[in-house]
């Protein structure tokens, strides 16, 4: 079972979480900081005391130096040097050794002539590759006494080297400083958690008022006031939520309008209805052959149904049932269904739209129907439509143009409104249905004029399709 936490806990949670990562983050960076830091200046200290070390060496009795020997002269001079460099500088130790990494000279006493110091074959490659009187330090250790040291090493000539040892006892206070890190870390996620919690609250209560007016609007109670009082990113929630208001308001107001639009549509073509059946009543007892009038009964009848699909699908279209509808035989069916009118005016069709778009077959038939019944009422007598079909990445468009008078610019934004309409006896539906059939599958209607003459209408859809 999945857990659902509320608004208010998932700020606190997200701010405990940034909290945490932001507190081990800082931690770990002010410790390995304080850590360089220190490291740098006790490395620039033991190179100064090696260059202090040096300063007063002679070099030319170290061929004389041998590991297995250590009452030679050559070893008592060199061991009372390294003795008062190691007192006057204070110093843990102070050692020669050779190219074999063995200890010629050591103020260690711990330390056997001969041996070899396990911290020199750590950084054997390190000591090899140093330049004459070149200097490098090692990383500080922790020895068996349980003290910090540092090692510096130092290239006397070509086959001896001076390595000096450094007391780093402030590492272990460095060491400390990491546990004193995380404890204001700790702190830290506290005073996040109280924070959050009263971040929480604050949002909260806002949005549960959006959240009652929502509903309130939701039982269509129009008049219920905006949230007031609310600040920051959320005013901008609640002014969208005024919009989405208005918004609702002028879409109930359209139904209302096109419900008196329908009685007033429908009232006029039953008066004609009445009137022609009187007159058939009174011609009927006359000749009996005249069928005139029933024909026009019949046409009043078929204009009323017309408009009452209008009103319909415009009020309530049907849901979508996309599938993938080969263009070119949607095209075919639709100019059979206009072939009268294309005839008529000897109009010239061309179409070169052989692929396939995904949309609901019956929307994009009543679609086509509109644009193009609409383009062979445009274009004069021997006037041309084209029909085409460009697919460019994700973008899948359907383009109808014509060469007619195009649309006067002024009332091209408003083409696709409900009710506008340039013809006397049209409902100005017909293009606001194919605007919201396209919405039904998740695609738009636009329109253009061309450049020559004319205007183009282009249904795009999104998405790959075969």
């Amino acid at each position: 079972m999945a857990i659902r936490f509320s608004f208010r806990t998932k700020i606190i949670l997200v701010f405990s979480f940034i909290t945490i990562g932001l507190a081990m983050i800082m931690s770990r960076v002010s410790y390995y900081t304080v850590k360089e830091i220190y490291l740098s200046q006790l490395s620039d200290q033991l190179l100064l005391t090696t260059r202090i070390v040096m300063s007063r060496f002679s070099g030319q009795y170290l061929r004389y130096l041998n590991p297995l020997e250590k009452n030679t002269l050559a070893a008592s001079y060199y061991a009372d040097y390294l003795n008062e460099q190691q007192k006057t500088l204070q110093l843990e130790s102070v050692s020669i050794f050779n190219v074999r990494m063995q200890t010629l000279i050591s103020t260690d006493s711990l330390n056997g002539l001969g041996g070899v110091e396990p911290i020199l074959l750590m950084h054997r490659t390190e000591i090899e590759n140093l330049q004459k009187e070149q200097f490098a330090a090692s990383l500080p250790f922790k020895g068996e006494d349980g003290r910090w040291y540092l090692w510096g090493f130092y290239r006397i000539d070509g086959s001896h080297w001076l390595y000096v040892r450094e007391n780093a006892d402030r590492m272990a206070g460095v060491e400390e400083l990491s546990l004193i890190f995380w404890g204001i870390g700790l702190s830290g996620v506290t005073f996040t958690l109280i924070g959050g919690w009263f971040l929480a609250r604050t949002l909260a209560r806002p949005i549960d008022k959006l959240v009652h007016f929502s509903r309130e609007l939701g039982k269509g109670e129009w008049e219920t006031p905006v949230p007031q009082d609310i600040k920051g990113e959320l005013a901008s929630l609640s002014y969208a939520m005024h919009l989405m208001r208005e918004n609702l308001v002028t879409r109930q107001k359209e139904k209302e309008t096109i419900l008196a639009h329908i009685a007033h549509e429908i009232r006029n073509p039953l008066g004609g209805i009445e009137l022609f059946t009187g007159l058939i009543k009174e011609d009927i007892g006359n000749t009996q052959k005249n069928t005139e009038y029933i024909q026009k009964i019949l046409d009043e009848i078929g204009g009323l149904k017309s408009l009452i699909n209008n009103y319909l699908n415009f009020g309530r279209p049907s849901v979508a049932n996309p599938e993938n509808v080969v263009i070119a035989d949607a095209v075919t069916e639709v100019l059979h269904v206009l072939q009268n009118m294309i005839k008529e005016k000897n109009i010239t069709i061309q179409s070169q739209a052989e692929a396939s778009m995904r949309f609901d077959k019956n929307h994009l038939r009543h679609i086509l129907i509109n644009v193009l019944t609409n383009a062979v009422q445009a274009v004069d007598p021997g006037g041309h439509i084209s029909i085409s079909f460009l697919r460019k990445g994700n973008e899948n468009q359907l383009t109808i143009s014509d060469d007619g008078p195009g649309i006067r610019q002024d009332t091209i934004l408003t083409v696709f409104e409900p009710f506008f309409t340039t013809h006397s006896n049209g409902t100005g539906l017909g293009l606001a249905i194919c605007k919201k059939l396209c919405e039904e599958n998740g695609a738009s209607i636009s329109v253009k004029n061309n450049p020559a003459k004319g205007c183009t209408f282009m249904i795009t859809t999104f998405g790959t399709h075969d």
